[in-house]
């Protein structure tokens, strides 16, 4: 009896290895399988579609490539779920990942196929149409919707453009976020928001307004694209807190996307009557003002600050205003101020240049009249802003004034005629003394304290000089090494065709080149070089900074004029003038 159940052990133990091995078998042996399905096949362009991946097999770490899904939908969310299964004595491990869509365009477009682990799955095509053809939407679309306007779609190259978003809301939402505006070959000012109430048709609208101011950099053909917002709608709230959208707590929202339509502009090059210096404009002033009146002493430094603004611009369009050269008056400029600030809707710019004069000879100079060309956007014309000529008046300086009168006074006595002493005294009147000893020591004493006095002097003053011309020689060497290095950036810049990189370079270069560290800008170095040429080269690299096609721009033709550049000799006027105050 105690045989028959050790037997009966045995069978026992290895019937359930034999099911246990035949199990795991069964399991590596399931075929593996990728599907992949949506909930929808048509929708509206800004409705969600849910695409779900579903890998049946054994368990995955990986996940499907979406490089592809991205060219036609953008993922707004995503999750991923694994479970095991047993049916029919056999195991599988279950994986999903759902995605949450939002189409780029309408028409027909396909999800395409995926693969993962040697299995793909079937491609899938959907019908993207406008949200207003949906009729699972068109509810929320009459009481949640946004536009988009242009206060012109016609203007010129860096003419003010004003960009309006109206959210318009009959349900409570919470606060909009304002638009990411990224427009290439645009400036971009915010011009600030506003909420107002209005009545369209039989419903009243809560409006929340977005207002940007958008300056074109080149001429063309262009397209505002199609700009989606994600919007939350508050789907329960107390009753008490209806009336103020986004406030409330344990409130809880849905998602929805809403799209402006894409706009089409044109924009017209600048007209070839034009200046050098391009300002499009509603209004344009400029003016200067002194810290005293324009009377100064030779040596001393008076200051000069001129301001230009600009209804309906940008202060980083703002051209920088020319200095007068006059030999005898040094200048030190300053870098300029740029400010922009909100009026009633509209942008004013302000570039404020400040200068410190510092004449070296007395004498009256004539500070001719800056002279600006703008072009009136209201009335379609060239206008001019004037800053008249002024007069400054130099006076000598006090110490020359000193100096002069100590000069007369010193050889006055030289001009007189001295009585001979030596005629009028006879032999017996003078009478001699024997010396002091102490007198002498004294006097000894203080000759070798006075050398000593001097031999010190002498060794300070070498010694100041060696170091400052050690520090002086480092200065010149660190500077050379920067200036080298700018170079060296700005020739890999050009080389490798690289725009942005060739701006840097070439203001590090320029700044230290000329040793004026006010140019801060493209239009700043073409302004202080005055060539038709190097302009058209900036000109050029800045419509290409604004650009999508950033990889057509060839930078041989730059680095070979800044290349004769380096080659030439420095003019007098470019040279930046020593500090005001050296030792």
């Amino acid at each position: 009896m105690v045989k028959t159940i050790k037997i009966f052990g045995i069978r026992t133990q290895l019937t359930l290895f034999v099911f246990t091995l035949l199990m795991l078998l069964s399991g590596h042996g399931l075929s593996a399988e990728l599907t992949a399905f949506i909930d929808r096949y048509k929708v509206g362009i800004d409705d969600t579609i849910t695409l779900t991946i579903r890998y049946t097999g054994s368990t995955v770490i990986d996940r499907p490539d979406m490089g592809d899904l991205e060219d036609n939908f953008d993922i707004v969310g995503s999750s991923q779920n694994s479970s095991f299964q047993f049916m029919n004595g056999r195991k599988s491990s279950v994986t999903e990942w759902t995605y949450a869509l939002l189409a780029k365009k309408t028409g027909k477009l396909v999800i395409p196929a995926f693969e993962l682990k040697g299995r793909t799955s079937d491609p899938i095509t959907i019908d993207v149409v406008e949200q207003s053809a949906t009729p699972q939407s068109k509810s929320l679309n009459d009481n949640l919707f946004v536009t988009a306007e242009l206060d012109k779609t016609e203007a010129y190259v860096q003419e003010m453009m004003i960009l309006t978003f109206r959210f318009h809301t009959a349900v409570n939402i919470t606060m909009p976020n304002k638009p990411d505006i990224r427009l290439p070959g645009f400036i971009v000012e915010d011009l600030g928001q506003a909420e107002y109430k209005k009545r369209i048709g039989d419903k009243n609208f809560h409006i929340v307004e977005y207002r940007f101011a958008l300056f074109p950099n080149q001429s063309g053909s262009f397209t505002l694209p199609r700009l989606r917002h994600e919007i939350g709608v508050i789907t329960n709230q107390s009753r008490s807190l209806q009336n103020f959208p986004g406030m409330g707590f344990g409130q809880r929202t849905q998602r929805h996307y809403l799209s402006t339509n894409a706009i089409n502009l044109t924009i017209k090059p600048k007209p070839s009557n034009s200046s050098t210096n391009w300002l499009p404009a509603q209004d344009v002033s400029i003016h200067d003002s002194w810290t005293d009146n324009p009377v100064v002493e030779a040596g001393a430094a008076i200051t000069r600050t001129l301001q230009i603004k600009a209804l309906g611009n940008a202060a980083e369009i703002l051209p920088p205003l020319a200095e007068p050269s006059i030999r005898e008056l040094k200048t030190y400029p300053e870098p300029p101020e740029l400010k922009n600030q909100q009026a009633a809707g509209n942008l004013i710019g302000t570039r404020t240049q400040t200068t410190a004069i510092v004449p070296v000879k007395p004498g009256t100079y004539t500070l001719p009249a800056i002279k600006l060309q703008w072009w009136d956007t209201r009335n379609n014309t060239f206008k001019t802003a004037t800053v008249p000529a002024r007069t400054l008046t130099v006076t000598p300086a006090a110490e020359a004034l000193i100096t002069d009168i100590s000069t007369t006074n010193a050889a006055a006595p030289h001009s007189l005629s001295s009585p001979d002493l030596s005629a009028q005294t006879s032999p017996a009147a003078i009478s001699t003394t024997p010396a002091n000893p102490v007198w002498k020591i004294t006097t000894l004493v203080f000759a070798a304290m006075w050398l000593l006095t001097l031999a010190a002097l002498a060794y300070i003053y070498h010694r100041n000089r060696d170091r400052h011309t050690t520090r002086q020689s480092n200065e010149e060497a660190t500077n050379n090494a920067s200036l080298n290095q700018a170079w060296k950036t700005l020739q890999q810049a050009c080389h490798n065709n690289e725009p942005e990189a060739a701006r840097q370079a070439l203001i590090q270069w320029a700044a230290l080149y000329w040793q004026q560290p006010t140019l801060s800008s493209l239009n700043e170095i073409a302004a202080y070089i005055d060539d038709p040429g190097f302009e058209t080269l900036c000109q050029s690299l800045n419509s290409v900074l604004f650009s999508q096609n950033r990889s057509a721009w060839q930078g041989n033709d730059l680095l070979n004029f800044v290349e004769q550049l380096r080659h030439q000799k420095k003019t007098a006027t470019n040279v930046e003038l020593p500090g005001l105050y050296q030792t």
